[in-house]
């Protein structure tokens, strides 16, 4: 322990210049006030916009298709079997895509939902994909 030595030359300075450096960084600045708009609450409105209203909302799930291997859903079959969990049989894992459509048309955005899913979404070799407007 270092107590009751007093700092010289090198040390001196360094600990002068971090004093210098910690009163510069502790400056008081202006507060933005609680009631000021750069504080609103995210949860100021749960009302869904008119623009937005008029959408259609599309859900692509995307699976695996049969005969192709899951190692993902194996592993959870084989883990909630470890947690003494039974009777679970084949476990496959796939993905949830949710679409917010500009359509009013509920055919016309499960055609455009369909393209995607064929263009972007599922690898149709190894993958198959449904879609559901809701």
């Amino acid at each position: 322990m270092l107590t009751g030595r007093r700092l010289t030359g090198d040390h001196a300075k360094i600990g002068q210049s971090q004093q210098g450096v910690d009163a510069a960084v502790h400056t008081s600045r202006p507060r933005a006030r609680i009631d000021s708009p750069a504080r609103i609450s995210p949860f100021r409105s749960l009302e869904i916009p008119a623009e937005r209203a008029a959408h259609v909302k599309a859900i692509v799930t995307v699976m695996l298709k049969e005969g192709v291997l899951d190692p993902q859903g194996k592993a959870i079959g084989h883990a909630l079997g470890t947690l003494g969990f039974s009777g679970i049989g084949e476990v496959r894992v796939g993905k949830r895509i949710e679409l917010e459509l500009a359509e009013t048309n509920p055919e016309a955005a499960r055609a455009a939902a369909e393209e995607m899913g064929r263009k972007l979404l599922a690898n149709l070799v190894i993958e198959s994909f449904k879609v559901e407007i809701v």
